[in-house]
């Protein structure tokens, strides 16, 4: 549990300017996961899976092969970003209520404009983050392609 916390927490933070460094964000996340680990002697083994549930978290189909950690964080964004099929999930009879009562609770902010323009801004001045293939070279994509765009993403 507390390994999944600290992905939690550190999944996207590699969009922020304290941890906007030259690799992907995912990376830039996982790099600071693991060293916030170090700190408090978590086992090598443990940071590994840490690391690969952040740095794989936006690659779906890799990321379920990492672990049970790294498919549980991608099930999690699954449901929260109400992708695939995310209305049957082990241990919650009511998946659709249980996300509307967590939602009404901790307003989802506009979260996915801010996540969306944040990686694509980064992509602007690096584009080396946001290599084609990948979902931040989506979002670089689309925002290349319409700059003033005031929406979410259309890569989202």
């Amino acid at each position: 549990h507390d390994q999944l916390f600290v992905a939690c927490l550190f999944h996207d933070i590699g969009t922020t300017e304290t941890y906007n460094g030259p690799q992907r964000f995912e990376v830039e996340a996982a790099d600071a996961a693991v060293a916030h680990l170090s700190k408090f002697g978590v086992s090598g083994e443990d940071k590994m899976q840490v690391w690969y549930t952040i740095a794989l978290h936006t690659s779906k189909g890799i990321v379920h092969r990492m672990g049970e950690l790294p498919a549980l964080m991608r099930r999690a964004l699954d449901v929260e970003f109400s992708v695939a099929d995310w209305k049957h999930v082990e241990g919650i009879d009511d998946v659709v209520g249980f996300k509307a009562r967590l939602e009404e609770g901790y307003p989802r902010l506009d979260i996915e404009k801010v996540l969306g323009d944040a990686v694509a801004l980064q992509a602007v001045q690096r584009p080396g983050k946001a290599p084609s293939a990948t979902w931040p070279g989506s979002l670089y994509r689309a925002y290349l392609e319409d700059p003033d765009w005031k929406g979410v993403n259309k890569g989202f």
